[in-house]
């Protein structure tokens, strides 16, 4: 019995050391994930404050760019002086100014939103679809573009930034709609603690390869001569729907339209 003893003993002393050990490493894990999770709440709130103050202060000598470029060209005076291949240059030099000024006050309002607090409330998604179908109403009618929706869900979160992610989701899916017989598609699925919340067109779609990389800052599939835009729709609607606890991903193939569907959890 004595013998015995000593092993019972022994045998907890040692599941006591073992026992120790692991709660030391969970806690250690536990402190790098917090310091990892800090550092990069830092870098991410630093990289936002750096896109601000940049799209910010540049578009004040842009401003003065375009000033100057629109004086030579529209002065009476020095229309007469310009030859036709300087004017010519002068029309470059305004349209690539434009340009720039778009995506400098698409990256001052992305670094925005990433900014922006949220304060949660109840939100009816179909309010915020009703809302941007109202000011798209005249695009939608212009393609003759047939419109299929679906009660949408109430869930938590800032209505102004939600009705953003169908702003961008709608205005894609008119832009790259098909010229006759187009259709968009809005409806959710419900799931265990979620909503999934798709918009579908059939359009032009796109190569299945660039479905994650289509959310990246300024990623274009297209020119810009042939679709308008900055190529940051995407990236703010990512942004927004991750602030909201979900995610976004996008299904295509050339030629097959596409869909896009993002989370949000349940209240």
């Amino acid at each position: 019995l004595l013998v015995i003893g000593i092993l019972i003993g022994f045998i907890f002393f040692v599941l006591g050391l073992f026992v120790s050990s692991i709660m030391r490493k969970k806690d250690e894990v536990s402190r790098l994930v917090e310091l990892r999770t800090q550092e990069l709440q830092r870098s991410n709130s630093e990289l936002e404050r750096f896109a601000y103050v940049v799209s910010h202060d540049l578009q004040a000598p842009l401003r003065h760019v375009m000033g100057f470029s629109n004086i030579l060209l529209e002065d009476s005076k020095v229309k007469e002086r310009i030859e036709e291949e300087d004017r010519e240059t002068l029309d470059r030099i305004k349209n690539s100014t434009e340009w720039m000024q778009e995506m400098l006050k698409s990256l001052l309002h992305y670094s925005r939103v990433g900014r922006e607090k949220i304060d949660r409330e109840k939100v009816n998604l179909s309010d915020c679809l009703e809302t941007v179908l109202e000011h798209l109403q005249y695009e939608t009618r212009e393609k003759n573009i047939e419109l299929k929706v679906s009660p949408l869900p109430v869930v938590e979160g800032a209505s102004t930034l939600l009705t953003q992610v169908f702003q961008n989701l709608i205005s894609n899916a008119i832009k790259f709609s098909r010229t006759e017989n187009g259709r968009i598609e809005v409806s959710y699925e419900e799931r265990e603690g979620e909503y999934l919340i798709s918009v579908k067109d059939n359009g032009i779609g796109f190569d299945g390869k660039f479905a994650e990389s289509i959310f990246d800052v300024f990623r274009r599939l297209h020119r810009k001569e042939d679709y308008s835009g900055t190529g940051i729709g995407l990236s703010i609607c990512q942004q927004i729907v991750r602030r909201h606890g979900g995610v976004i991903w996008a299904e295509s193939k050339v030629g097959e339209g596409a869909t896009f569907t993002f989370s949000l959890p349940k209240p």
